[in-house]
């Protein structure tokens, strides 16, 4: 049933994102008062950011399929940043055990944090139909929880290599799955006899829920222990107490005098989840306010209400008190005569003792506000429904029966007027599904049906998400089309859509940034919900043509005034003269270097080094820039002709960068598509574990988990040892592929420092043993100088090249002695030179500590990147060197989808002058925006 909401109440149902190749369905119900998100995709915080979309005010999160809520993290960390300090977590079974496997990143003092999970259904078909209870309730929403389960059960998840039979639940010994994970690490050859000895630490069995015991391990809780281990470990993440007060402090030693840290600090796995335990997917009724009738101000004066105060008190819903008007006292009776002066003082005294009276005194009555507005419209409900396979059709049709949704159902005081189907593969085109939607559409006639479908991405709908990112790049092509690539795109309006194949009949598709009123039917056009009188960009061109130049031109939008649009006119022409003048001084000095004799000390296939830059922010992301992502280009050799990739760091949304740069490939360029990438991604290194440069790795193991056939070539996954530990946590929620998939080897970074070596006879070893001798690469973590323990890597080939990725540091000596001679050093620059108090603060470096580090290093390129979100498109000029001139690097500054070959470094100051241009001359509206929307910059365990 709905609750009263103040008369006049309107709110908009949002569509965030909708299915490509770099985003899943999200939904954002808005009123004045809170806003409300349905499902958390990955980097739906940077669709938010893009599109100017605050997240103060989201307040209740509902999710519906877990392994679609990758931007759930994300989305905390932002909305904390932007001010919010209460949020709810609604989800399906799992939900607490996805949000705690991510302590090690997502965790804020001051946040007042409540997971919500939707209890599982109560079938009883032998009485009539109703709704279960309303999972959440307030003055604007009423929304009820459907926990979909799939047909057939999944396999159960495998385990983590160290855990031990114990976290089978008691299930059984443990033997076969030690059996296979064992199997899945013998392709690797056997390391060399004559290896560094190290021995693995033993490990003890672990008592029961007695968390100061020397020996207490929280993988191998059961039960109700484990649930309540994984509520201690949230309760220590978000420590604000708006919905409970703060729990009974636990030990902080243990008997031996050995300090504990909190729950959510402690270097040990979670709990297992059981072997019974099988996904859900949430879905959701959602029931909107009913509306008074619009108040009505001339009933209300002739009942006798004045205007003013009592009008507002009317429409606010109280009842007024109006007085019976006085008899005409100008008036009086026969026989009396009175000056003008006594006519005066009698009615002053009249309205005297008239203002005495209390409301219900004297002559008058009570007017409610029912007798001043018109007749009441109804509540919208809405169905929010979330299938991520047809193993799922069967709990939709047995627990979301059109007949639990009429009227009566929803309390007489509401109608169901509008369904967003979000479908994963496959479903759209099942006959069952077909089956759901008629008998919904012939229960409700007039319902509106709008979806969303994973097969529309396979069927040509991949419109660009990252509006403002792409139309950068539009434009900076004009300098180099092979140095600055379009995000790989393609657009179909929804009558397009409307026209697939197997679309039920009544169903419209979904675009991204489509916007409902609370009568569910489309905003105004032009209008955003969001105040903002300005149209959302598609970006549905082609390019090139006369459209993509035209918008390409157009700086500024047109809401802006006519000094504006005019400077950017100016601009616009000054940008494209001087990069026509850089291509005409670039293409001469190729022809010239193209006569230069080969120097003989260049590493072999150095110069046939490329870097992508796959996101180039720092901390959040921003409109132009994604978090961290570098993806290292291998050439290929006489022994293997494919080319091989190596990615340092890989923050939120990385896979999406991945899809959006590849596509589908490109033969004329000789270009790998995205799943190529995937196939042939032989190393992943993760510097440390703030969530800007690690959170987007689930996803592209999700995805190369799903590669058909599967990858031949083994993945090393080099990083933090929490980070091993997260990834196993996720992997028993997902299909990541760590045990089913193939072999992914974890190698912590700390085993392979300068000096060090792994176990012998380890994973570890067998991993470091095989790129040596597979791919001639030699890969070494050195410890560099952050806000929390961080490593750079040194990757060293065979043939004499040397690439360096510094991470997040202050200017490093370690870093600068290992990775001598480099060939490339990737190196972050946040924060401008005159600011070196703030990179110190923050542990980061300047641009031109920055370049001294490569100077000092010897490296012959220098790739800047990792700029903070007050540099949103072009950091500032600073010392940029030239062609290594005095063992100085060339320097480069890195954009996001850039790909850059070695060989071409130096093309990139020649055209500094009209990057800056384009780019500078509005810098301080966008740093304005950045500001505003990124907050401030984020604490040690969270990001940046």
């Amino acid at each position: 049933m709905t609750q009263a909401a103040p008369s006049g109440t309107r709110y908009t149902i949002s569509v965030l994102t909708t299915d490509t190749v770099d985003s899943a369905p999200s939904l954002l119900v808005t009123f004045d008062s809170q806003r409300y998100l349905f499902n958390t995709p990955e980097a739906v915080s940077r669709v938010a950011l893009s599109n100017k979309v605050g997240l103060k005010k989201v307040g209740h999160v509902f999710l519906g399929d877990l392994a679609q809520s990758a931007g759930l993290p994300g989305l905390i960390l932002s909305s904390v940043e932007g001010g919010n300090d209460k949020m709810v977590v609604h989800g399906p079974r799992g939900t607490d055990h996805f949000l705690a496997s991510c302590r090690f990143f997502t965790r804020r003092d001051r946040l007042s944090l409540k997971v919500e999970s939707v209890p599982p259904a109560v079938k009883d078909h032998e009485s009539s139909p109703s709704l279960p209870d309303p999972i959440h309730a307030d003055a604007n929403l009423v929304v009820y929880g459907f926990p979909l389960t799939p047909s057939a059960a999944p396999p159960p998840p495998a385990l983590a290599p160290n855990d031990s039979a114990a976290q089978m639940n008691g299930d059984d010994d443990g033997s076969a799955s030690l059996k296979r994970r064992r199997s899945s690490l013998s392709v690797s050859p056997p390391p060399p006899a004559k290896s560094p000895r190290r021995t693995s630490p033993r490990r003890s069995p672990s008592p029961s829920f007695d968390t100061a015991a020397e020996n207490f391990n929280p993988a191998r809780l059961q039960g109700a222990n484990a649930v309540r281990w994984r509520n201690l470990v949230i309760r220590d993440m978000f420590r604000g107490t708006a919905f409970e007060p703060a729990p009974a402090p636990l030990p902080t030693t243990t008997p031996s005098g050995r300090h504990l840290p909190g729950p959510a600090y402690r270097q040990k796995s979670l709990p297992s989840l059981p072997r019974a335990f099988k996904p859900a997917t949430n879905s959701y009724l959602v029931v909107g306010p009913k509306f008074r009738g619009k108040f009505q101000p001339e009933k209300a004066i002739a009942l006798g209400v004045e205007p003013g105060k009592d009008f507002a008190r009317l429409v606010a819903g109280e009842k007024v008190w109006a007085r019976a008007k006085p008899v005409d006292e100008s008036v009086l009776p026969p026989g009396k005569a009175e000056t003008k002066k006594e006519k005066k003082a009698r009615l002053k005294k009249a309205f005297e003792e008239r203002a005495k009276l209390q409301e219900g005194e004297g002559d008058g009555r009570w007017v409610t506000p029912e007798e001043c507005v018109g007749p009441s419209v109804d509540g919208a409900a809405f169905l929010v429904v979330n299938v991520p396979s047809p193993a799922y059709l069967a709990s939709l049709a047995d627990l979301l029966r059109p007949s639990l949704l009429d009227r009566d159902s929803l309390g007489g005081s509401a109608t169901l007027r509008g369904v967003f189907f979000f479908l994963g593969p496959d479903v759209l085109a099942e006959p069952a599904f077909t089956s759901y939607v008629s008998a919904l559409r012939e229960s409700f006639p007039d319902i509106a049906m709008h979806v969303s479908s994973a097969d529309f991405v396979k069927q040509g709908k991949n419109e660009v998400v990252y509006g403002p990112s792409a139309l950068l790049n539009l434009r900076l092509r004009h300098v180099d089309e092979d140095m600055f690539r379009l995000p790989h795109y393609s657009f179909l309006t929804p009558d397009a859509l409307a026209s697939l194949p197997n679309l039920p009949t009544g169903l419209t598709p979904l675009v991204s940034n489509s916007h409902f009123s609370s009568a569910l039917v489309p905003a105004e056009e032009g209008k955003t919900p969001f105040g903002n009188n300005f149209a959302l960009r598609n970006f549905d061109f082609h390019v090139p043509s006369p459209q993509a130049d035209a918008e390409a031109a157009q700086l500024k939008g047109l809401h802006k005034s006519e000094e504006t649009l005019a400077k950017a006119a100016a601009a616009w022409e000054d940008f494209v003269a001087k990069a026509k003048a850089a291509r005409q001084v670039v293409e001469a000095e190729s022809v010239e270097r193209a006569s230069r004799p080969v120097d003989s000390s260049t590493p072999a296939l150095e110069l046939s080094l490329v870097v992508t830059a796959l996101g180039t922010g720092s901390a959040v992301p921003s409109k132009y820039r994604n978090v961290s992502g570098t993806l290292l280009h291998v050439p290929p050799t006489p022994a293997d002709e494919r080319t091989q990739y190596i990615l340092f760091d890989g923050g939120e949304g990385t896979w999406g960068q991945i899809a959006r740069r590849f596509g589908d490939g490109d033969s004329s360029r000789g270009e790998d598509s995205k799943e190529d990438v995937l196939r042939n991604l032989q190393v992943i290194f993760l510097s440390h574990m703030h969530q800007d440069h690690h959170a987007g790795i689930p996803t592209i193991l999700k995805q190369r988990a799903q590669l058909d056939p599967p990858p031949k070539s083994p993945l090393t996954i080099v990083g933090p040892a929490s980070a091993m530990i997260y990834l196993r946590e996720q992997d028993q929620l997902f299909n990541l592929g760590l045990e089913r998939e193939g072999p992914i080897r974890f190698v912590d970074n700390y085993s392979i420092e300068p000096g060090r070596a792994p176990y012998e006879e380890s994973q570890a070893e067998a991993a470091m043993y095989d790129l040596k001798t597979r791919l001639g690469l030699t890969v070494t973590a050195v410890p560099v100088k952050h806000r929390c323990r961080a490593w750079g890597a040194v990757v060293t080939h065979e043939s004499g090249w040397r690439a360096v990725f510094s991470g997040d540091t202050m200017p490093c000596d370690a870093l600068v002695e290992a990775g001598q001679g480099a060939s490339l050093l990737v190196h972050e620059a946040t924060i401008e030179d005159d600011m070196p108090e703030v990179a110190e603060a923050k542990g980061h470096s300047t641009f031109g500590q920055a370049i001294d580090v490569a100077t000092r290093m010897r490296a012959r390129h220098l790739l800047l990147t990792h700029f903070s979100a007050r540099y949103p498109k072009l950091p500032p000029p600073s010392a940029f060197a030239t062609d290594g001139e005095a063992h100085r690097p060339i320097v480069a500054t890195a954009f996001d989808l850039m790909s850059l070959r070695l060989a071409d470094f130096w093309k990139v100051e020649r055209y500094r002058e009209a990057m800056d241009a384009l780019l500078s001359w509005d810098e301080a509206e966008d740093r304005d925006d950045a500001d505003e929307l990124s907050g401030k910059d984020l604490v040690a365990d969270g990001g940046d």
